[in-house]
């Protein structure tokens, strides 16, 4: 194992490319490992190609530590009645919604790579609750918790997120408003792609709009009626209002797609931390 981070580390430092061919399962889940430093760069540098089958050679679609080990030691895949599950917790719809679409951008199947299916929960809870949850009940901490990114301006919930793998907060483009909880919300980010892209119309969201949508109709009928002060009801309330209204059409115009695209610099590192999360509760 030591051998195998010191290749990772001069490999890296030199910018030099190492390839090697090895059978030993402890060699092959070293490499596998996606240490912080490499999560929040967002950069998998590090990867394996593992060909299976010795009567019809092929690559493996999904090269995880656990489909290795069951090619290499001959077990059959198993199909059980009863797939295990891993539960993943959320403050509200809003955030399960934006997790989702990111996931399925990326193709990410916990099924075919782990072996686990994914249980989302839309807890309807606020950050503080879910931390209280965590540090009183025992069972979240067998749990995904993914909290809204205007958790990373809270003092009282990142010292546990730091110390564990499985509390992660969605991804956010910020810009220079660093210390805006507000803007940090998945509905503002939608909003605020939306007006970014608004900026620019050689954009090929724009390029690929289904029938019946236009510009000047995504302008008037969703950009403009972004809420922007609070009325009767709180600022938050009334932006979740206006994003579920128009929810289906961020479906139907393919809008996360583009967002991931432009945007991958923030998302991989929040993939490769959810990947971690995953492989945490699975190898405890």
């Amino acid at each position: 194992i030591k051998l195998i981070q010191l290749i990772k580390k001069e490999a890296k430092s030199l910018n030099l490319q190492i390839i090697m061919t090895s059978h030993s399962l402890t060699i092959i889940q070293e490499v596998l490992k996606i240490n912080d430093e490499t999560a929040r760069s967002g950069k998998n540098i590090d990867s394996v190609v593992y060909i299976e089958d010795v009567l019809r050679p092929k690559l493996m679609e999904y090269p995880t530590y656990e489909n290795i080990k069951g090619d290499m030691l001959g077990i059959l895949p198993a199909f059980d009645d009863i797939i295990p599950q891993i539960k993943v917790y959320f403050e509200d719809k809003e955030a399960e919604w934006f997790f989702k679409q990111l996931l399925e951008i990326e193709k990410f199947d916990s099924k075919s790579c782990y072996g686990y299916d994914l249980t989302l929960v839309s807890a309807k809870l606020g950050c503080d609750n879910l931390r209280t949850l965590y540090t009183i009940d025992d069972y979240f901490r067998q749990v995904i918790i993914v909290f809204d990114n205007d958790v990373l301006l809270k003092d009282r919930i990142t010292p546990i997120m730091e110390k564990s793998k499985t509390i992660l907060a969605l991804p956010a483009i910020v810009d220079d408003e660093v210390d805006n909880e507000e803007i940090r919300t998945p509905e503002f980010q939608i909003y605020n792609y939306l007006l970014k892209l608004l900026r620019d119309t050689n954009h090929p969201y724009w390029n690929n709009l289904p029938h019946r949508y236009n510009i000047e109709l995504i302008k008037d009928s969703i950009i403009d009626t972004f809420p922007r002060e609070a009325g009767k009801e709180k600022l938050r309330v009334v932006r979740k209002e206006w994003f579920n209204n128009n929810v289906v059409h961020f479906e139907k115009t393919n809008l996360m797609a583009h967002f991931y695209k432009d945007n991958i610099q923030v998302i991989t590192p929040f993939i490769n931390d959810f990947k971690t999360a995953i492989e945490t509760l699975i190898n405890k």
